[in-house]
């Protein structure tokens, strides 16, 4: 089953909620502003990374998303190991915004493509930069 992989640098990111505001009495809606940059980076990284057209055929996503090690899990003596992440952004949020990062990267046509998707939200160990990791196994077979 042949699997690709790409990792995002920097903290992970959930989709933003699109915002509106009324222009000459009209409704105009507008995408949150650290969504659309985050997105767009990612994009940049992934499309730099993949080879080839779009899938289109169903496909596996899985994601690990390590976000930077706030000051209250730090410690000078004890391992600091991987923690999970219970806070904000929630996963379906990290997922949205992964997936159209991934559309627009040319990585997959559409994301109705993707049979199975895992995410997983963590700190990162002690000694890891904050980042997210994109795996995509395709051609999987049939369902257990």
């Amino acid at each position: 089953m042949p699997t690709w992989r790409c990792t995002v640098p920097g903290g992970p990111m959930g989709k933003g909620r699109p915002r509106a505001r009324v222009v000459n009495g009209r409704p105009v809606m507008y995408a949150h502003k650290p969504t659309d940059t985050w997105e767009a980076r990612a994009a940049v990284v992934l499309s730099d990374a993949w080879e080839g057209g779009p899938l289109e055929d169903g496909c596996v996503v899985r994601v690990l998303a390590l976000f930077p090690r706030p000051g209250r899990l730090r410690w000078k003596t004890k391992p600091m190991d991987r923690s999970p992440h219970m806070t904000k952004p929630d996963v379906d949020n990290i997922a949205k915004i992964v997936l159209d990062a991934m559309q627009r990267a040319g990585v997959l046509r559409d994301d109705r493509s993707v049979w199975e998707l895992a995410i997983r939200k963590c700190y990162a160990a002690g000694d890891e930069p904050p980042r997210t990791e994109v795996r995509i196994d395709w051609n999987a077979g049939s369902i257990p």
